[in-house]
């Protein structure tokens, strides 16, 4: 909706059939059908509304600097600028946590992971426009998802299998869709 807006123009029909068809799709999700109560935490409905702001605006506000610096440049200063913000207000010298080598090796995966996959996301907007981009991102959850329930053990109802199949049809439809544009 915000690139549409940004780019004064309306939704082409793919782009509002995919959103009506996400927005079912997490509704279920996250009710299980039942619109009177979540399936979910509001704490955790909150910090996904607040990341659904955050990548809308992490999408659409690096699109001219990646058109004039390499996604590689973008995602060390960004990575570098968040983690000296973050040591400024945390300390890390400080914490008097001592790692073991086996979780020394976790935390690096972990960084190492998080910088390859907010690269490629952001190597991807030179393919792809950003709404599509934010669109595919709605994997995400649906992810989680499947995680909780194969690691966690975690059982979904049917009405939240159908929102997690419903987005996975998204993903598809667009993936196809770009494809086809190509």
């Amino acid at each position: 909706i915000f690139a549409c807006f940004k780019a004064k123009r309306y939704p082409a029909k793919k782009e509002l059939l995919a959103l009506v068809l996400t927005f079912i799709g997490l509704f279920l999700l996250v009710t299980n059908g039942d619109i009177t109560k979540l399936s979910i935490s509001g704490m955790a409905l909150f910090w996904g509304v607040v990341s659904a702001f955050a990548l809308c605006y992490y999408t659409l506000q690096p699109i001219k600097l990646i058109q004039r610096y390499s996604s590689t440049v973008i995602t060390m200063w960004s990575m570098l600028i968040g983690s000296v913000a973050l040591g400024l207000k945390t300390n890390p010298l400080k914490t008097g946590v001592s790692f073991s080598i086996s979780e020394w090796v976790l935390v690096i995966l972990v960084v190492v992971m998080t910088f390859v996959s907010f690269y490629l996301y952001l190597a991807s907007l030179s393919f792809i426009t950003s709404a599509e981009a934010g669109l595919l991102t709605v994997i995400e959850p649906l992810t989680a998802v499947f995680v909780s329930v194969l690691i966690m053990g975690i059982m979904i109802g049917n009405v939240s299998l159908m929102g997690g199949l419903i987005i996975l049809a998204v993903v598809v439809m667009m993936g196809k869709s770009s494809a086809e544009n190509d």
